[in-house]
């Protein structure tokens, strides 16, 4: 399948996807759960296969006013979610711009784990992580390696396996006032 999403307006999730079987589908997706409030950027998404779990899941990232980082996510089993990703652990500042997610599978424990990265008002990148074995957790990653500039843009990251060592790296990647 394939999904385009769009924050309208109203700031509802909104998606326009297409499959082979029955073509294409609109859906508002803020109105499919009920009290999704209103996104003031523009959303993100993502999928995952967690073949170990037999699920495939979906994730619709968007920020609110307060800076709060929401999910919009599906499966097969469970049907639509609501999640304020925020307010799962303590201690999250607000987000600043637009949420990124990915999923990989952590070659140390052989998990799947979902990183939803964001940036906050410092100029921090944040991660709020999650594997189904311990659940969520944030990291403030700018203080991980002394020394790390300030963000001025939301980050984007990338995966792969490095051929020379064997390990899967996650890059998160932002730009600074350096340009």
């Amino acid at each position: 399948e394939q999904h385009n999403l769009f924050r309208s307006a109203d700031g509802h999730i909104q998606a326009l996807w297409f499959n082979f079987s029955q073509g294409w589908h609109y859906e508002d997706r803020s109105g499919i759960v009920a009290g999704v409030p209103p996104a003031v950027d523009g959303p993100f998404g993502y999928a995952f296969v967690d073949n170990a779990k037999g699920i495939v899941e979906q994730h619709n990232l968007f920020r609110t006013s307060d800076g709060h980082v929401h999910a919009l996510w599906f499966n097969f089993q469970t049907g639509w979610h609501h999640e304020d990703r925020s307010l799962i652990v303590a201690g999250v500042p607000p987000a600043v711009g637009k949420p990124f997610g990915y999923s990989f599978i952590n070659d140390q424990t052989n998990l799947l784990e979902q990183h939803n990265l964001f940036r906050s008002s410092d100029g921090h990148i944040h991660a709020l992580w999650f594997n189904f074995q311990t659940e969520m957790h944030h990291e403030d990653r700018s203080t991980m390696v002394p020394g790390t500039p300030a963000s001025v843009t939301d980050s984007v990251a990338c995966t792969f396996l490095n051929g020379s060592t064997g390990l899967v790296e996650q890059h998160n990647l932002f730009r600074t006032t350096h340009g």
